[in-house]
């Protein structure tokens, strides 16, 4: 989280009208570049799991390749988006294969959240009411919030989500260290054979904010360096979620819950950090559905014109979208890692190893090359590891 504040303090300018256009073209509009930025908190808020360590090895091999090919891609005179890159690609059925994963992986982006807040709640009342009806009740609150269109708005309670992810992974740190140095280490196991096909759609879940490369790329004050920040920046991101999942897992053993939070000892200051928690996430909910719910509005509905009901036809949508979210979460709710898993490998992974791979092998690899045979190798590796990813984490969904 510091590493990307200091990113966006140093390396990006504030978006002016064309960097708006370029956002704009694949349902990313009207944001600012911290607001951009902060779309990638997301792994940092769950600081640990069973599987956190695997994961974020898979990560540091696989974060560079992407961005690199997407933006070797871009025409030197114009700026492209995700979804035109594909579309100039394999024609319109791949910008629609990219708005399809966007929208699927930014609501179950939102699910997560409405899950994991569901899980605080129902640990701190009564356990004799349902997690759905939680899951319900945040939908509803929530709600209003998503009929907000201009962002700007939405920016003091991004700020403060901002900070209180920092207060909140500095003083889980703590809390975890003293847990270890007073409980001391628990027994663990280097890897769990039979949970590493689930890590893997863990893993790739961790891709959402791949679609914002190009856009971020854009408010660059020094382009040049970008790749070189962000392999930085989120190598800085990948040790601090290796560094507290290992601290989860040694202070919990085979116990540590997937939001390792629950297993805090109960005291004032774990309390404070599941408000601070379960705030981030409802503050963030609106700002990550907001390109799900854009991109669907342009396949139903007509741009909004004045002196109608139109705003009042969209805002309806949007309250079914949400609703929609809510029932999505219930079904979730059962099984988190699997849900999160299967997510990852059918949407995050499509968009962080084929989708590039596809637009550089058709648009800018030399036929019968090396970097033409390397992005067919990632389409391959990636097709490969989506069905089987996707198919055992459905076929062993609610199993431990």
């Amino acid at each position: 989280c510091l590493a990307k504040a200091i990113l966006a303090g140093l390396y990006l300018t504030a978006p002016n009208a064309h960097h708006e256009a370029a956002l704009g073209t694949s349902g990313w509009r009207s944001r600012s570049s911290r607001a951009i930025l902060a779309r990638t908190s997301y792994t940092c808020r769950v600081p640990s799991n069973k599987a956190g360590l695997l994961s974020q090895g898979f990560l540091s091999c696989s974060l560079p390749l992407s961005p690199a090919r997407l933006l070797r891609c871009r025409a030197s005179d114009r700026s492209e988006s995700y979804g035109d890159l594909m579309e100039r690609a394999i024609g319109r059925s791949g910008r629609s294969l990219v708005n399809t994963c966007v929208v699927l992986l930014q609501v179950g982006t939102c699910c997560s959240y409405l899950i994991n807040v569901a899980n605080i709640l129902h640990m701190h009342t009564s356990r004799a009411i349902p997690r759905h009806v939680f899951i319900l009740l945040e939908a509803l609150c929530i709600a209003p919030f998503v009929l907000i269109r201009n962002v700007v708005k939405l920016s003091p309670v991004n700020a403060i989500g901002g900070i209180l992810t920092v207060l909140g992974v500095l003083t889980t740190f703590a809390l975890l260290v003293n847990q270890l140095t007073t409980e001391g280490m628990k027994e663990v196991h280097a890897v769990h054979p039979d949970g590493i096909v689930v890590t893997l759609g863990i893993a790739c879940f961790a891709f959402e904010g791949i679609g914002l490369v190009i856009p971020i790329y854009d408010t660059c004050r020094y382009q040049p360096r970008f790749l070189l920040v962000y392999s930085l920046t989120l190598g800085f991101i990948l040790l601090l979620i290796l560094f507290m999942s290992s601290l989860g897992y040694l202070s919990f053993g085979e116990h540590v819950g997937t939001l390792v939070l629950l297993n805090l000892p109960a005291t004032i200051f774990t309390d404070l950090v599941q408000l601070a928690f379960s705030v981030v996430m409802m503050s963030s909910f609106p700002l990550q559905l907001l390109p799900a719910v854009r991109i669907v509005e342009s396949l139903f509905l007509n741009p909004s014109r004045p002196h109608t009901w139109d705003k009042h036809v969209k805002s309806a949508f949007r309250l079914t979208f949400v609703a929609f979210v809510a029932g999505i979460s219930i079904l979730g709710a059962t099984s988190l890692d699997h849900f999160v898993s299967v997510v990852g490998a059918l949407c995050g992974l499509p968009l962080a190893f084929i989708f590039p791979a596809v637009c550089h092998m058709q648009l800018t690899a030399p036929p019968r090359s090396c970097s033409a045979a390397i992005d067919l190798a990632l389409v391959l590796f990636g097709t490969l590891i989506t069905v089987v990813v996707g198919t055992m984490s459905l076929a062993t969904w609610g199993k431990t």
